[in-house]
């Protein structure tokens, strides 16, 4: 079963609110997913000047952490990650794990991604299982149109196009793989 629950890093609002300015996107994929986003991540995302058009959809749910979370990770942490909503995003993963909660993780920090795909979901799942739990910003934008089928394919495709020309780091050919995927 597909989980409607997602734990995103700043990295995927961030792509929708500014770098490709897509906030109708964002909407459309928040109709049919609910977004746990963690206050360090909120916090980020705020620094948007289209945060205001995302910020009280009933969909996007702040978790109230019960404590610093930095202190408690801080052994697995680097200072960098401590600093950014990392801490956070790993906390609500443990979090609803622990629940026995369904959930999709998208995260495009490098450092964070690897993290958890090699150290920490691994001890919870096999990998065939991790690479449906953890997925990059246009990975997951690619499932919106193919597999949930809530985005129209060439609309996706025109944004992935976007995307070449936006702030978003990533490599034009990985773009053009995800667009020939998509069988244009």
């Amino acid at each position: 079963m597909i989980s409607d629950n997602v734990i995103a890093d700043s990295t995927f609002y961030i792509y929708f609110l500014d770098d490709v300015n897509e906030v109708s996107l964002l909407l459309k994929i928040m109709e049919k997913f609910k977004f746990h986003i963690p206050p360090k991540i909120k916090e980020e995302i705020m620094r948007s000047t289209n945060f205001y058009q995302i910020e009280n959809n009933k969909n996007l749910y702040l978790e109230k952490l019960p404590y610093d979370i930095k202190q408690i990770l801080n052994p697995i942490l680097s200072s960098n990650e401590k600093d950014k909503g990392d801490a956070e995003i790993i906390f609500l993963i443990f979090h609803f794990l622990s629940l026995g909660k369904k959930f999709i993780t998208i995260i495009d920090d490098d450092s964070l991604h690897n993290h958890i795909v090699k150290k920490l979901f691994p001890l919870f799942y096999s990998s065939d299982i991790i690479n449906g739990l953890i997925k990059r910003t246009l990975n997951f934008l690619y499932e919106c149109a193919m597999s949930y089928k809530i985005i129209d394919k060439k609309i996706v495709i025109e944004t992935l196009q976007k995307t070449k020309d936006s702030k978003f780091r990533i490599r034009p050919d990985i773009i053009d793989g995800i667009i020939t995927k998509m069988g244009t």
